[in-house]
């Protein structure tokens, strides 16, 4: 298929550059480029897994609970709950 594209004419002279120095076309070095550059799926990375710094016990403090916020902030700055 043909299609026409916009290439800033300094990528254009490193492409045609590359095509001489393998001795093959610039449709051949662009089409190339398009198959790494879609074969690099971001989606596929895996996600970042932070690493586990936990340093032992039993969890949080009885009465305690992840969704007690107010009552967790206040004793992280030791004030009454």
């Amino acid at each position: 298929m043909k299609t026409s594209i916009d290439i800033p004419d300094a990528l254009l002279k490193k492409a045609r550059d590359a095509a001489d120095a393998r001795g093959t076309t610039i449709r051949m070095v662009v089409a190339e480029a398009l198959v790494r550059y879609l074969a690099d799926d971001p989606a596929a990375e895996p996600a970042y897994a932070y690493e586990d710094r936990s340093v032992g016990g039993q969890g949080l403090e009885p009465g305690y609970t992840w969704d007690d916020v107010s009552r967790g902030r206040g004793w992280a700055y030791e004030e009454e709950a």
